[in-house]
């Protein structure tokens, strides 16, 4: 259980700053590293966890 700790508080630490970045780009904030950090954080939990890639968009 100690194990699923890391991966979970960087899961949610992605999605903040994902949300964080879309909320920055929605107003002009000096803050472009934000949208960054979301997409790297994004992109290392991607192949540990993403149920989006193996649903067909046909829904067969």
């Amino acid at each position: 259980m100690k194990d699923r700790l890391p991966l979970t508080l960087t899961l949610l630490t992605g999605i903040l700053l994902f949300l964080a970045g879309c909320g920055a780009s929605a107003t002009p904030t000096p803050t472009p590293p934000l949208p960054t950090l979301a997409l790297s954080a994004l992109q290392t939990d991607t192949p540990t966890a993403s149920p989006l890639p193996t649903a067909t968009p046909g829904g067969k």
